[in-house]
């Protein structure tokens, strides 16, 4: 995960920390010993309902726009760095849907392979 936002985004944030910042949940019973030293890094603002709606570590800041009604998932996300700067919106979100009867079948795979990150960042760039 660090090495794809690192690549796409200029920063890095590690598994947790993307999940977190989507989520809006920081904070859990479970941490990993690496999310726990991760959270460290971090400040945080909460606006009057307890929710996180500022965010930094270090050069980076995430700044929350809009949540989801009722909930602290972020639906307009606004992150800063140095390098980068972007906004990210969800527009929409869906919990416990029923699965589809091939949501694990293999047969998806054959329209994919395998590439570089050299190759990866030429598709970026190709603006056809």
């Amino acid at each position: 995960m660090e090495e794809i936002t690192s690549r796409s985004l200029g920063f890095s944030l590690n598994q947790y920390e993307m999940v977190s910042l989507l989520s809006g949940q920081w904070r859990g019973e479970k941490m990993s010993l690496e999310a726990k030293r991760a959270l460290e890094k971090w400040n945080f603002e909460k606006d009057e309902r307890g929710r996180i709606v500022i965010g930094e570590r270090e050069e980076f800041r995430f700044e929350v726009q809009e949540f989801f009604t009722d909930s602290p998932l972020a639906r307009l996300l606004l992150f800063f760095h140095p390098w980068s700067e972007g906004r990210l919106k969800i527009l929409k979100i869906n919990f416990n849907q029923p699965l589809r009867p091939a949501a694990f079948s293999r047969a998806f795979l054959e329209r994919y392979e395998l590439k570089t990150w050299a190759e990866i960042e030429e598709l970026f760039s190709n603006e056809n």
